[in-house]
């Protein structure tokens, strides 16, 4: 999937799309996205909400895991996104660039820095993990308790 027309309107009435999230380019291994900043996504102090990074990275890797899903896969669940926040905006464009760091059967790394388009500076970096998904794979169990590991159970609600 790399047609950006498609893959933008695949977002259009989810999350990325809402808060305005643009897929820009998506190649095999890198995949970049923007997004203008409104006051709908800063705080009540004036900076843009740490929430709208974190979608926007997550987004940008989440593309580059479906144009990077294995022969047979079915989807994939983001499992871990690390943030390391590095600096703020009060508006204007960021831009995302996310680049996959491991390529496995069953999961993938994408690392995605976020800058200011304006300045060049950036402003926040994440770490995400994919976990691949197979048609027939066991559906983990609910977790049911305290003692209930990730190992064990995955938590749905």
């Amino acid at each position: 999937m790399t047609d950006l027309q498609q893959i933008n309107a695949l977002y259009a009435d989810k999350l990325a799309g809402l808060l305005g999230i643009s897929f820009d380019d998506v190649g095999d291994d890198e995949i970049k996205a923007s997004m203008e900043i409104s006051p709908l996504h800063l705080t009540p102090s004036g900076f843009v909400q740490t929430s709208v990074l974190l979608a926007l990275a997550d987004s940008a890797c989440s593309i580059g895991c479906i144009a990077n899903l294995p022969a047979g896969a079915s989807g994939f669940l983001t499992i871990e996104c690390k943030p390391n926040l590095l600096g703020t905006v009060r508006g204007g464009i960021i831009n995302c660039i996310a680049s996959i760091t491991d390529r496995e059967h069953a999961s993938q790394t994408w690392e995605a820095t976020i800058s200011c388009q304006s300045s060049g500076r950036t402003i926040a970096q994440f770490h995400c993990a994919q976990h691949i998904i197979y048609p027939g794979s066991p559906r983990p169990k609910p977790a049911t308790t305290v003692t209930d590991t990730p190992e064990t159970a995955l938590p749905f609600c």
